[in-house]
């Protein structure tokens, strides 16, 4: 009796945990599923019909073969010899096909199911679907692809400042080899930008989660760098360019224009710069000794409407016809007389040439009082008839 009681009670615990096992199967959202040593399905769960779209009266009974591409039937004779083996397949990555027709990425474990006496008499798989994963990875992978390629160099750190990410171009910008760089503290590998403004920035978009753009001459790098920080959840990225060059060009024409504005000043012409759009004549430059040999400020006389209205009325229409000369024959020279501010006139020699790009570049000469007549005002300038002057042949 009490044998027969043991019976009853172990019948029972197997019961009781195979429905504990079936409410685990029919709510997994995997794809579990049973078939035999021939690949025929035994077994679906709710969670294959999600992932296959098929139910399980249209499954059961069908080879397992239904759900794969042409290119992928070899792998089911190999992973049922394996399983006759008893051997286990774990996370086997794969792609296989829905009822609509649709590929699927999947990850399947399939283990051998043996019976009260150990034979093995089937096979129990657990298939997920890793099509999203799959594309995040890719396009992960397309991303670092990119990153690498980039003449910019790019690095990510965590929350605490360590690097996850160089590109290679990082190692040469830097000075550093990716394994100084990688697992260890931006602080710790860089810390000569401590006490910078380079590391106010870096705090300042790690900190308030802003992005921060900026450019500054790098200790480590010793060139001139464009720096880009976005902030994300994970920590920080930054995008940096060598600038050097641009940096040593804008130098250059820093240098050369305060060398000209300082030959400017000393010089008794004052350099106009026109540009034709159109029926429209627009001056773009006026030099600052306007001021000192015609009374008016740079700002007054920036302006073709002006030009136009302090001409000598007598003069009016053979200055404006030498705009047109410059524009067929590409340079002119005029004589016309200009109103001072205190109301005088004064006698110009107009040199025009049109330039590389499409403006005419204007030099006027003036003499020093309204009623020297030509000839005079040459000698005054040392200048002969039609000739070009210095300021003509550079402006090109």
């Amino acid at each position: 009796m009490p044998d027969e009681h043991l019976k009853i009670t172990l019948k029972a615990l197997s019961e009781e945990a195979r429905a504990r096992l079936a409410a685990i199967v029919n709510s997994s959202d995997d794809a579990i599923i049973g078939k035999t040593l021939e690949g025929i399905i035994t077994t679906w769960n709710p969670g294959a019909e999600r992932v296959f779209g098929y139910s399980a009266a249209e499954a059961i009974g069908q080879p397992m073969l239904m759900l794969f591409p042409p290119e992928r039937l070899k792998e089911e004779p190999e992973i049922l010899a394996r399983i006759g083996r008893g051997e286990r397949v774990d996370h086997f990555e794969t792609v296989r096909i829905r009822k609509d027709g649709r590929r699927i990425d999947v990850s399947a474990t399939i283990s051998p199911i043996v019976d009260d006496h150990g034979k093995i008499i089937g096979a129990s798989k657990i298939t997920r679907d890793i099509t999203e994963r799959k594309r995040v990875e890719e396009s992960r992978s397309r991303l670092a692809e990119i990153v690498q390629g980039m003449n910019e160099a790019c690095f990510a750190l965590d929350k605490d400042w360590r690097f996850v990410f160089v590109n290679d171009r990082c190692e040469s910008l830097l000075r550093h080899r990716r394994d100084e760089m990688l697992g260890n503290l931006f602080w710790t590998v860089f810390a000569k930008l401590l006490g910078t403004p380079m590391e106010q920035n870096y705090r300042r978009a790690m900190t308030e989660h802003v992005s921060v753009a900026f450019e500054a001459w790098s200790p480590v790098a010793q060139r001139w760098l464009d720096i880009r920080l976005f902030p994300s959840g994970d920590g920080l990225a930054a995008f940096l360019l060598d600038i050097d060059a641009r940096k040593q060009v804008e130098e250059a024409l820093k240098t050369a224009h305060a060398q000209l504005r300082q030959l400017l000043e000393h010089s008794p012409a004052v350099i106009y710069s026109l540009k034709i759009e159109g029926q429209k004549i627009i001056p773009t430059v006026v030099s600052e000794n306007m001021t000192a040999l015609l009374g008016f400020t740079v700002q007054e006389a920036l302006s073709y409407e002006w030009w136009h209205s302090h001409l000598h009325p007598e003069d009016r229409d053979r200055a404006v016809a030498g705009i047109s000369v410059t524009m067929t024959q590409g340079v002119s020279v005029t004589e016309y007389r200009m109103r001072h501010k205190n109301g005088s006139y004064r006698w110009v020699e107009d040199t025009r040439r049109v330039s590389a790009t499409h403006r005419i570049s204007r030099i006027i000469l003036l003499a020093s009082g309204r009623t020297l007549p030509n000839e005079n005002a040459r000698k005054m300038f040392c200048i002969k008839p039609r000739e070009r002057t210095p300021f003509g042949e550079n402006m090109q």
